[in-house]
């Protein structure tokens, strides 16, 4: 299982690698300060605002502020959202890691992948699919994560599998749910025009 998800972890950190080489983003001040400012949002959201919920977990909304970067300023910097904002959670909540490849498998594969929602068309449908695609890239990091390295925390006699599945489903899941009903509502287009980013079919 820990080769498993070391692997997909690797195939996963070159393709984001290749995103960012083949977007050739320009960067600017102002795609860096909304960087900062969906960062800072996500961070907010997780920390102040959140649902409790069985076994210690809690429905976060964090991932409506990365979700949103990645399609207004573009998948690339949705990515450098995710990045930025786990640091800030590092940094603040004081996270300590039980094994180095969990910086990867957790917090840079579940966090960069809400960025990549950018990556889709901004139709409704386009941003279900992406939201349904992204949205099971993070949840599937957590889900390994929870099997290799915080099985121990299952309830006694409940598979470590089910454990960790229902544990994501519940918490990330949820949360990224209701952030996509919310992006769905959101007017978008004037978003991307306010910024400056335009809009194309």
């Amino acid at each position: 299982m820990k080769l498993l998800t070391y692997i997909i972890t690797g195939i996963y950190f070159i393709f984001t690698i290749i995103i960012f080489l083949l977007k050739k983003d320009k960067i600017t001040v102002k795609k860096i300060a909304l960087v900062g400012i969906f960062s800072s949002i996500a961070i907010v959201l997780n920390i102040f605002l959140y649902i409790p919920f069985i076994w210690g977990s809690r429905i976060t909304f964090g991932s409506l502020a990365i979700m949103l970067s990645g399609i207004i300023i573009g998948p690339t910097y949705g990515m450098l959202t995710g990045i930025i904002t786990i640091l800030g959670y590092i940094l603040i909540e004081g996270w300590v890691f039980i094994h180095p490849m969990q910086l990867f498998t957790e917090y840079y594969l579940c966090f960069t992948a809400l960025g990549l929602l950018g990556l889709f068309n901004i139709s409704k449908k386009g941003i279900i699919i992406g939201a349904l695609i992204c949205g099971s890239l993070a949840i599937m990091g957590h889900f390994l994560t929870g099997v290799i390295f915080y099985g121990e925390f299952a309830p006694s006699g409940m598979n470590v599998y089910l454990y960790s599945i229902s544990y994501n489903l519940i918490s990330e899941g949820s949360g990224i749910l209701i952030s996509t009903i919310v992006i769905l509502y959101m007017p978008i287009i004037e978003f991307k025009r306010m910024v400056g980013v335009e809009y194309n079919e």
